[in-house]
Order: structure tokens, then C-alpha cells, then sequence
């Protein structure tokens, strides 16, 4: 099987393993590059890699190589009016579906581009004044290239994907709804960034002050709590507590964090007064 799996990585280089392994094990079996291929095209599989690609009578539109290139160029073309290609998957398929060459796409977006030129200042004050949104030239233009992608800005929905993953390159993980209620408060990935980027040095160690500080025990989480801005609550102090003083402005954390670092400074801070025994003030003399 081995030797089968290296000839067709060396034959269909574009495959992902996992449609090699199905062209392998049909080739192993009928030494028949035609069947294999015909095994590839019927898997399940094959769908998620190249959407859009089996007609109705099952024969396929473009070869899987050419597949491939075709949506690069999309993604190309794309590229060089600033757009992010990730959010059109859906706008490449339905152009592979319908036979637009890379060609005529360029054309479409060089046409589409032009016209929006014109009246970028009247749809940016549309989008304002309908739906509070403040756009940028290229989401403008984004949202006519391709509905979907305009209806998911109206809804948040890219922001929100944008904070999540801004939080994970971090090492925190948000829920959805925690995304969603960043977003509902004005957050930008810009802004969320910097928050997350600020997060990676403060929250471990405003966890320490808290343990060391308030000497709470992490309770054991058994059901999921939020927070009134539709946080929620983890174990100890977290990324929660971080987002609703720096974002929310809650008086109650910012406070909390004024309180853990006067007591971490006054470790530090020799005494004129009382005395101290070890970490703790004694009275008015010295035991």
C-alpha cells in the first residue's frame, strides 16, 4: 500500500491526503487510474475539497488541477483590491458553478470597482444612518461583490470571527456569544488586538495577586454562569474579569485590580509606622 500511495501523490500532487488515500486503496484493488479517480469524485470527501465541482449528471466541471488554479486566481484577484479571499468560499463556488473564468472575474471586480468609486461618501452614509455601521472602502465593496459576505457584516459576524481569533493567537478561547457581546460593544480587531495582546501579560498575573491576595480557591465549574455582559464565568481570575474592566469599564474590576496592585506594592514599600512580622502589620509595637 505503501508503494500505491507515493505513485499517486507523485500522479495528483493537488490531492489532500485524504482523497489520495482513497485513490490508493481503489488503484490497489482494480489497477485502474479511471475507476480511482471515478472513486475519488463519489466520496463524500470530495465535496468539502471542491464544492461546486460535480454537475447534476456527475460528471465534473474542471479537472481537480485546474480546480485549484482557477480559485487561486479568484483569490488573486481578490487579493490585489485588498480583500481578505477567506470570507468568498461561497462566491467561488458559485463561480465555478457557472463557468466564470479568472478573466472575466478580474473584469467583473475591476467593473464593480469602479462604480463603487462614485458613490463610496452616499453608501458609507446609507450604512450609517440604516444600520450604525461606520464601513470601510474595501467591506463596502466586499458586501456588492458578494451578498453573503455583506449581510454578514451587517450582522457582526466577521467582526466576531476576527475577535475570536485574535483571542485564541493569544492562548484564550471565547465563546460565540462572548465574540458576539465584543462586538455589540464597539470592538474592532484592531482594538481587540491590543486588548488580548495587553491580556497575555496581565491576566496571569493579576491571577496571582488574586490567589495570593484574596486566598480564594478555584471552585470547581459545574454549571456555566455569564457575567451581566454576557461573559462567562471561568474558575479564579480570567480573561472575563480583564474584558469587563478594560472594555465594559466595570468600576467593580477596575477597582479590583487598583486594589491587588496597592497591596503588591506595599510589599515593597518599607514601613515608617507599625512594625511587620513577616507579611502582616503587628500593632503599634513590635511582637
Amino acid at each position: 500500500m505503501d508503494e500505491f500511495l507515493r505513485q499517486a501523490r507523485a500522479l495528483l500532487p493537488w490531492l489532500p491526503e485524504s482523497l489520495i488515500r482513497i485513490y490508493a486503496d481503489s488503484f490497489a484493488e482494480t489497477q485502474n487510474r479511471d475507476i480511482a479517480i471515478a472513486e475519488v469524485r463519489k466520496s463524500p470527501e470530495y465535496n468539502a475539497v471542491y464544492p461546486g465541482n460535480i454537475r447534476d449528471d456527475g460528471t465534473v466541471r474542471l479537472s481537480e488541477q485546474d480546480y485549484s488554479a482557477v480559485k487561486e486566481s479568484y483569490g488573486l484577484t481578490l487579493e490585489d483590491y485588498g480583500l481578505n479571499t477567506e470570507y468568498f468560499s461561497n462566491t467561488f463556488t458559485k463561480l465555478i458553478e457557472a463557468g466564470v473564468s479568472p478573466n472575466e472575474f478580474r473584469a467583473r471586480i475591476e467593473s464593480a470597482r469602479s462604480g463603487i468609486v462614485e458613490n463610496v461618501p452616499a453608501v458609507k452614509e446609507y450604512y450609517s444612518q440604516n444600520f450604525g455601521l461606520d464601513l470601510n472602502d474595501n467591506q463596502i465593496f466586499a458586501s456588492i461583490i458578494d451578498p453573503d459576505v455583506g449581510q454578514a457584516i451587517l450582522e457582526g459576524r466577521i467582526t466576531q470571527a476576527q475577535i475570536g481569533g485574535e483571542a485564541q493567537a493569544r492562548g484564550f478561547q471565547l465563546s460565540r456569544d462572548e465574540a458576539q457581546a465584543l462586538e455589540r460593544a464597539g470592538l474592532s480587531q484592531a482594538q481587540a488586538r491590543q486588548l488580548f495582546a495587553a491580556a497575555e501579560t496581565e491576566v496571569p498575573r493579576l491571577a496571582t495577586l488574586t490567589r495570593r491576595f484574596e486566598g480564594t480557591e478555584e471552585p470547581e465549574v459545574t454549571t456555566t454562569e455569564m457575567t451581566p455582559e454576557g461573559l462567562v464565568e471561568r474558575p479564579g481570575y480570567d480573561i472575563e474579569e480583564f474584558v469587563q474592566a478594560q472594555v465594559f469599564m466595570s468600576a467593580q474590576e477596575r477597582e479590583r485590580i487598583r486594589r491587588l496592585e496597592a497591596e503588591e506594592e506595599s510589599l515593597f514599600t518599607p514601613m515608617t509606622g507599625p512594625a511587620r512580622r513577616g507579611g502582616r502589620v503587628t500593632g503599634l509595637t513590635q511582637q
